[in-house]
């Protein structure tokens, strides 16, 4: 009978132990977000279009029509998506691959919403450096 009377104390004494917890309701729930919640497309359409916008400081708008501008605006880009490639390339071997999906996402989400101001030819450059180097980090080239 001692020993019944044992466990049973020893049960209540862990199970009295055990925290419960309860979320303070006048608290905020999340100061941080989840990576399954962060947007990359809206990040990197926003990082496009202010390589388009330094592009278009650097180079100008409209005097696009002799070809060392075209070339020149270019390889300023190529640079840029370069850099950025590296960038995702780093984070993800330290981060893991929170968005794996990213270099197929490029072509479904992120022309679409650029189509009206991506001007065409520079739509179709940034989307080749993106995707070859998105797949490059990801070992699929």
């Amino acid at each position: 009978m001692s020993l019944a009377i044992k466990v049973f104390l020893l049960f209540l004494l862990v199970e009295s132990s055990i925290a419960l917890y309860r979320p303070d309701p006048n608290e905020k729930q999340k100061k941080y977000l989840d990576q399954s919640e962060i947007d990359y497309i809206r990040i990197l359409r926003e990082t496009v279009r202010g390589w388009q916008q330094e592009a278009d400081k650097k180079y100008g708008i409209y005097s696009l029509s002799t070809s060392t501008n075209y070339m020149n605006r270019s390889l300023f880009l190529q640079d840029k998506v370069r850099g950025y490639v590296q960038l995702w390339g780093e984070w993800k071997n330290h981060q893991g691959y929170p968005y794996g999906d990213l270099r197929n996402k490029v072509h479904g989400n992120l022309w679409p919403m650029q189509y009206d101001y991506c001007r065409q030819y520079e739509g179709t450059n940034l989307l080749t450096y993106l995707m070859y180097g998105l797949s490059a980090e990801a070992d699929m080239v």
